[in-house]
């Protein structure tokens, strides 16, 4: 995140840092950093006028909270394929505010359609293993999909989450 000033700002200076939030132990440190490093302004009002590596959603010009803190923290031990699917769920829930912890539980892996999911509870609960295989393929995959993801699971970009 690249922090300045509003004041800096305003009088035309974009002068700040750029910060990695993760090299921080709390949200505590990181304001005193900030702070420290516009110490010739009397009570700096930060800014952040840039930020890469988190998503979109915790993005805000005010310096963020410190759950949002401890949310970028956490989402950055992730590792690129996790981030990609967090971001996803994000989208699916339209909160903002979602632990990792959370998104772990919910989230069922990266699957290429809504019937191939369906496919895979199929054969994980067995619930064609009493039927003869003469009848399995009349099957209708598609329509069980349907009934999932309309009630228990959510489907974006390739990934599945229970809701």
């Amino acid at each position: 995140m690249y922090v300045g000033t509003y004041h800096k700002y305003n009088c035309g200076s974009i002068f700040g840092m750029w910060f990695d939030l993760t090299t921080f132990a709390d949200y505590d440190e990181f304001c005193a950093v900030c702070r420290f490093l516009h110490r010739d302004e009397d009570d700096p009002e930060l800014m952040c006028q840039d930020y890469e590596n988190y998503p979109e959603e915790w993005y805000s010009e005010d310096i963020m909270s410190e759950d949002i803190f401890d949310l970028i923290q956490e989402f950055a031990e992730l590792d690129e394929d996790e981030r990609e699917a967090y971001e996803a769920f994000l989208d699916v829930k339209c909160d903002s505010h979602i632990s990792v912890d959370d998104f772990r539980d919910a989230y069922q892996g990266e699957w290429d359609s809504e019937e191939d999911f369906a496919r895979y509870i199929v054969e994980e609960c067995g619930m064609l293993d009493n039927v003869p295989e003469s009848l399995k393929d009349y099957f209708d995959f598609e329509r069980y999909a349907d009934d999932l993801f309309r009630w228990d699971y959510d489907y974006q970009d390739g990934h599945v989450f229970c809701c």
